[in-house]
């Protein structure tokens, strides 16, 4: 079930695994910094995510984002990784983590 907020779909079926799942929505801003809107403010895709991560109550998770490439490659994101975002020639589209310190951003059209 989703539950409408101001800025985002909440999925309450993930709370019984300890997860926090959202789509956000248009008004919640431009969070891709690889998908720049024409005449958006420097930097403004970051400070859509902290906002969000805020409302959540998530502000001290680390971000990890990638530029999707539509493959099917996923990282995984360990106690080991030190990279948290990754370019195009990484070839990543998906992540897998266990780490409860970590916030997966992932862009949908």
């Amino acid at each position: 079930m989703f539950i409408e907020k101001e800025n985002y779909f909440y999925i309450e079926e993930f709370e019984k695994y300890g997860i926090t799942a959202v789509y956000t929505k248009k008004n919640a801003g431009n969070m891709s910094d690889y998908c720049p809107i024409k005449n958006q403010e420097e930097g403004i895709q970051k400070k859509n995510r902290e906002k969000l991560l805020k409302e959540l109550g998530l502000s001290n998770k680390q971000e990890v984002m990638a530029f999707q490439t539509h493959s099917n490659n996923v990282k995984i994101i360990d106690e080991n990784t030190e990279k948290y975002y990754y370019e195009k020639q990484d070839d990543i589209d998906g992540f897998l983590t266990k780490r409860k310190d970590i916030a997966i951003f992932t862009f949908y059209a």
